[in-house]
C-alpha cells in the first residue's frame, strides 16, 4: 500500500513539475516575443537603427515605397510604430486575446517579411545573416501566439493550471 502512494506521489509531483514548465515557457514565449518586438520598435527611433536598416528596407519590394513618401529617419520611426503597436497588443493577450491574435499575426507578417530582407538585400553583409536568421525562430513564436489567441481559452487555463500547481493560488 506505501508502495502505490508512493508512485502517485511521484506520479502527481511529475504531473506537477510538468504543468508548471509548460505554464512557465509558454509565459516565456508570449512574452518574451512581446518584449523583443516592443525593444525592436523602440530601436527603430534612432539614427543608428534608421541608417542600419536602410539597405534591407530599400531593396525589399514590399517596403522600399516608404522612402518614396518619407526619410530613412520617417520610414525607421513609421516601422517602430507598427512594431510598438504589435508588442501592445501581444501584450493585451491575458484582457483581450482577439487584439492579441490580430498582433501576433501582424508579427507574422513582419517576420515573413524581415526574413525576406535574406533574399532581396544584394550583397547582405555575412554578419546580418544570424540577425535575420533568428527571425525564423520568432515566426515560429509568433504563429503559435496567433493560434493560441484565437482560442481565446488561455484565461481559464490558466486558473485551472494554477490550482492544478496550488489550489491555494486560486482560493484569493
Amino acid at each position: 500500500m506505501e508502495i502505490e502512494i508512493g508512485i502517485l506521489q511521484d506520479k502527481t509531483i511529475r504531473k506537477q513539475a510538468a504543468l508548471y514548465l509548460q505554464v512557465t515557457g509558454l509565459f516565456l514565449l508570449r512574452y518574451g516575443l512581446a518584449l523583443m518586438v516592443l525593444l525592436f520598435g523602440l530601436q527603430k527611433w534612432t539614427k543608428a537603427e534608421a541608417e542600419a536598416i536602410q539597405p534591407w528596407v530599400s531593396h525589399s519590394p514590399l517596403m522600399s515605397w516608404l522612402y518614396h513618401v518619407t526619410s530613412v529617419q520617417g520610414a525607421s520611426i513609421a516601422i517602430g510604430a507598427v512594431e510598438l503597436a504589435i508588442a501592445a497588443m501581444i501584450f493585451a493577450r491575458r484582457w483581450l486575446p482577439v487584439i492579441a491574435s490580430v498582433g501576433s499575426g501582424m508579427g507574422i507578417v513582419m517576420f515573413l517579411i524581415t526574413i525576406s530582407f535574406l533574399v532581396t538585400t544584394p550583397k547582405i553583409d555575412p554578419g546580418s545573416v544570424p540577425f535575420l536568421m533568428k527571425d525564423i525562430f520568432l515566426l515560429g513564436v509568433a504563429i503559435w501566439s496567433t493560434g493560441e489567441s484565437l482560442t481565446g481559452l488561455a484565461p481559464s487555463i490558466d486558473r485551472n493550471v494554477c490550482h492544478e500547481l496550488s489550489p491555494s493560488l486560486t482560493q484569493q
